[in-house]
């Protein structure tokens, strides 16, 4: 599976894309690239989760406790603020992510599309509306 990991807005924002079906080791490659991002900032950073070409989720996933394990480095870290998904109907992909986040104290919302989650962030992080208009503006609406 391709995995992008970047910054949509530069240490408060962090967009994961993903593509194909989701493995285990995808999943800890993606949590390891998020770390790498977060450190040394002390701001909180919201993460996007992209699901639009998300297939599906391998059987593996079925292992809830390896993956909270997984999980739990990257949604310790002092600095997450929000994860929200957008992209999917998948209700086993929203399943596991609800209960992932729960056993981790994550926040954790799932929003239709990108537009509706920027409207969420801006919502629950003022400080990101100027750069999440400024964003949206810049998006065709198809």
């Amino acid at each position: 599976m391709a995995n992008e990991v970047t910054w949509i807005i530069e240490n408060h924002l962090i967009s994961n894309k993903y593509v194909g079906t989701l493995e285990m080791s995808d999943f800890l490659t993606v949590a390891e690239m998020n770390v790498a991002l977060m450190a040394g900032i002390s701001n909180p950073i919201h993460v996007m989760a992209d699901l639009t070409e998300l297939d599906g989720i391998h059987s593996e996933f079925g292992h809830l406790p390896e993956l909270v394990g997984i999980s739990r480095k990257f949604m310790s870290q002092s600095n997450l603020g929000s994860i929200v998904a957008y992209g999917t109907d998948n209700k086993l992909v929203k399943f596991l992510g609800t209960m992932i986040m729960q056993l981790n104290k994550t926040q954790w919302h799932v929003s239709p599309n990108f537009d509706e989650a920027m409207r969420y962030l801006s919502h629950i992080d003022s400080s990101l509306t100027p750069e999440l208009e400024t964003l949206r503006s810049s998006i065709p609406n198809d």
